[in-house]
């Protein structure tokens, strides 16, 4: 089962309406975790401060587009996000759309990142690259 946002917080401009799909995603996000992670990363999502940048950047992306979230995330993915604090969601995986972290290269204005944590997707096995799955479904689209 894939996770898709709901049309009714891209129909609304209220701020209640955003936070309600916040919230609805938040605990769809945590269900899709690992049990062992999932009090850590609930105290990271409550108190930014402590980090977990990379886990709500994530979750920006899945409430902002309709990226697919598989049923379980693979444990290694998430502690990626718990054990670098400076791995964010910028690749993802061409087949299956899984956000997969990185260390983006920002100290010499690089294209390129600085750590690229999976060669394949964790998930699917599927290549992963910046853009990889919006690119992929242009070229499925397109044919």
């Amino acid at each position: 089962m894939l996770l898709q946002p709901s049309n009714r917080s891209m129909q609304t401009n209220s701020f209640d309406g955003i936070k309600d799909r916040w919230y609805e995603l938040r605990q769809e996000f945590l269900k899709r975790m690992d049990r062992q992670q999932r009090d850590v990363i609930i105290m990271l999502l409550q108190s930014p401060n402590q980090g977990g940048r990379g886990l709500r950047l994530w979750m920006h992306r899945l409430l902002n587009d309709e990226r697919p979230l598989p049923d379980s995330l693979p444990r290694e993915l998430v502690q990626v996000y718990l054990d670098h604090s400076e791995a964010e969601p910028l690749f993802d995986c061409e087949a299956c759309g899984l956000a997969i972290p990185v260390e983006p290269g920002w100290q010499r204005n690089e294209a390129k990142p600085q750590v690229v944590y999976f060669a394949a997707c964790p998930c699917c096995g599927g290549a992963v690259g910046l853009h990889a799955y919006w690119s992929r479904q242009s070229q499925l689209a397109s044919r």
